[in-house]
């Protein structure tokens, strides 16, 4: 799937995700002048502005009208987040962050969500200390998710943001950890398979 080029301007760039609240999903834009979502999520901040693109409550789907506006979300609201467009450079195998990783595989319990995907974690760490590692930062990007959702359906998407606070049960799957080329903080291409608009 094609994913456009974000727009940068004046320093910051353009990045689109699909924010999920435990009542609300908002999908929309924000400018910020770091090149992942992740970055941004963890950075110091509490809240953030978006441009929403589409707005709908979380258990009848009921579309909310608020597109054209400006709006704030709370991080602290966030369960997690779909990324769906950021800038193309972060991506290119030339990047000097990209460095090798541990992943390893794991299911976490998200609200009335769950999901089954593969945790990351910097090479040179003890194994040992993978859960702690965990613990460094309040969003946590997941990569190759296969996301459950209430209604019991299930969509895969390339990377998937979790906020740590809002997990309930975090299982690490007793499968060999490897080691691959990524981002030290991953948030690969996205290409995400949009969910049910």
């Amino acid at each position: 799937m094609h994913v456009p080029e974000a727009a940068e301007t004046s320093g910051f760039k353009t990045i689109e995700g699909e924010f999920y609240t435990e009542h609300l999903v908002v999908l929309g834009r924000l400018a910020c002048p770091e090149s992942r979502l992740s970055d941004h999520l963890n950075s110091a901040t509490t809240t953030f502005d978006l441009s929403p693109a589409r707005v709908q409550r979380s258990l009848t789907g009921l579309r909310v009208n608020v597109t054209g506006n400006r709006a704030y979300i709370t991080k602290s609201h966030l369960l997690f987040v779909l990324p769906v467009l950021e800038p193309t450079d972060i991506r290119s195998g030339a990047n000097p962050r990209w460095t090798p990783t541990l992943t390893q595989t794991c299911w976490a319990g998200v609200g009335r969500y769950s999901l089954v995907g593969s945790a990351h974690m910097a090479a040179e760490q003890n194994p040992r200390l993978f859960m702690r590692s965990l613990e460094q930062r309040r969003f946590l990007p997941l990569t190759d998710v296969k996301l459950t959702f209430p209604d019991g359906a299930v969509k895969e998407y390339a990377t998937v943001i979790v906020n740590r606070h809002h997990v309930e049960l975090l299982a690490l799957q007793s499968d060999v950890m490897q080691v691959v080329q990524t981002a030290s903080d991953p948030t690969p291409t996205p290409g995400l398979e949009q969910a049910a608009q």
